[in-house]
This record gives structure tokens, sequence and C-alpha cells, in this order.
């Protein structure tokens, strides 16, 4: 998901010009970053706990700290959600606008958490 952030999202190519736009520079990229982080947090509670402790004296933190990790599929299904917008909001289908690396790389990161055993069948 973090490489879906920094890889441009979209490309628009015009007469052999070509520019790119990343979520990195956006409110979009920023919420995505904040669901990774706090992806992160729920899945390596444990070793960050032994090694930062300090990361669970804010707020944030002390909720995840105390909450079960069967919570931890809420950021996961709010990252999904969120996608599902930029998929869906942005009008990408032109000739000119296309979608590039960035929005494949997010689709796949979003697809392994929510799926992490399908590559397995």
């Amino acid at each position: 998901m973090f490489l879906g952030t920094i890889l441009p999202f979209i490309t628009l190519k015009v007469f052999g010009i070509s520019n790119s736009a990343s979520l990195w520079k956006y409110w979009e990229g920023k919420i995505v970053l904040l669901l990774i982080i706090i992806n992160t947090l729920f899945i390596f509670k444990d070793y960050i706990k032994k090694y930062v402790p300090q990361v669970f004296n804010s707020g944030i933190g002390k909720m995840i700290e105390n909450a079960n990790s069967k919570l931890s599929i809420i950021p996961i299904l709010v990252a999904v959600a969120f996608v599902l917008y930029l998929t869906f909001n942005l009008n990408v289908d032109g000739k000119y606008l296309k979608f590039g690396f960035g929005f494949y790389f997010l689709w796949l990161g979003v697809n392994h958490k929510v799926c992490p055993n399908c590559e397995k069948k």
C-alpha cells in the first residue's frame, strides 16, 4: 500500500507529453498512510511494545494496545472502502487519462490484507 501511495496514481498523456500525479501530495495519500500506520501498530503490537514502548503512550496507542486483535479488521475495511472510493470517484475512463502503477500497487496491497491466503488456493 505504501508503494501505491508514492508511485504515480494517474497519468495524463496528451500529444506525446506525459504528466503523472501520486497520492503522496494529496489528502487521500495522507489517509492511506495513516491507515498503513494503524494496521502496522495492530499487526506488530507485541514487537513494537517490546522495542519501542513509548509509541503506546499516546491516546491512539493506548487504544490499540488495549484493543482486541480482531479489531484490526476495522482499518483494513476502511482501507478497502477508501480504495473503492478512489477508484470509482475518479473518472479515468478517458483516452488521455490512465491509471498508473500506484493504482495497481494500492489494489494489490488491499487485496493482500483482505485475502492473505488467496495465493495458497
